[in-house]
């Protein structure tokens, strides 16, 4: 990747990012109607977005809002942002690749050791 102002490309972009994810999840916390929309608008419009960036980002984005929704207390939320903010620098980069191989390839430990509190229940 190259470098810019002694920054990776990912790391710029990781810096561009950010904003724009900060502010849907803030969105989705209060609320708010048509964020996904919203949010794809803005980014392809920053990022100058093809049509298979727009729909892997709106996949990335629907299911982040999905996920809001429905996860219960004990499931590491902070994680799964983690690896949907990183899975949006590489779409915004077309890194392919990367997402095919690291971002999917394995969940983290983190997301692996969770246990459904509510099975707990039933045992």
């Amino acid at each position: 990747m190259a470098k810019i102002e002694n920054k990776s490309e990912f790391d710029a972009y990781m810096e561009a990012v950010v904003p724009y994810m900060t502010t849907f999840m803030n969105e989705l916390e209060d609320g708010n109607r048509h964020v996904v929309e919203r949010t794809v608008a803005q980014m392809k419009q920053r990022f100058a977005l093809d049509d298979a960036q727009e729909a892997a980002l709106q996949i990335v984005l629907f299911n982040l809002e999905m996920m809001h929704h429905a996860y219960c207390d004990g499931f590491p939320f902070e994680a799964y942002m983690g690896i949907a903010i990183n899975t949006v620098v590489d779409i915004t980069l077309k890194d392919w690749r990367t997402i095919c191989d690291k971002r999917l390839a394995e969940p983290p430990a983190e997301l692996m050791d969770y246990e459904d509190d509510e099975d707990d229940d039933e045992n």
